[in-house]
C-alpha cells in the first residue's frame, strides 16, 4: 500500500514538473507584447516567480526519487536543474521574434529556483 502511495506521489509530481517546463516554453515561444504594469526590473521579478514554482517542482521530484539524500544536495540538483533549463530557454528566446536572451534573465531563473527550493522545503518542514 506504501509503495502504491509513493508511485501516486512520483507521478503527480513528475506530471506536473513536465507541465510546468510546458507552460515555460510556451510562455518563451510568444513574441514580445506589450507590457501592462511597466517598471525597471518587472521582468527580472517575472522570472524570479515563474522559475520559484520550477524550483519548488524540481525539489519534490528530487526529493520522492532520493527520500533519504541531504538536503543540501538536493537544493544543490535542484538549482543545478532549474539553471540548466534556463540557460536552455534563454536559448530558445534567442529565435523568437521581439524576444531576447539575457544572462540577467538566466541570474533570476537561477535565483528563483534557489527561492522555491527553500520554500517549498520550509514549508514541507521536510516532511514529504
Amino acid at each position: 500500500m506504501v509503495d502504491q502511495k509513493l508511485k501516486r506521489k512520483k507521478l503527480w509530481i513528475t506530471t506536473a514538473l513536465v507541465l510546468y517546463f510546458i507552460l515555460i516554453w510556451v510562455l518563451s515561444s510568444i513574441p514580445r507584447t506589450p507590457r501592462i504594469v511597466s517598471f525597471y526590473g518587472v521582468d527580472k521579478i517575472a522570472h524570479i516567480f515563474l522559475y520559484a514554482g520550477l524550483g519548488a517542482l524540481i525539489f519534490l521530484f528530487f526529493r520522492t526519487q532520493k527520500p533519504s539524500e541531504k538536503f543540501y544536495i538536493l537544493l544543490l540538483l535542484t538549482v543545478l536543474s532549474g539553471t540548466f533549463y534556463g540557460a536552455v530557454d534563454e536559448l530558445h528566446q534567442r529565435y523568437v521574434p521581439g524576444r531576447t536572451s539575457s544572462i540577467y534573465d538566466l541570474v533570476a531563473d537561477a535565483i528563483g529556483t534557489f527561492f522555491g527550493a527553500i520554500l517549498i522545503h520550509k514549508i514541507l518542514g521536510g516532511r514529504f
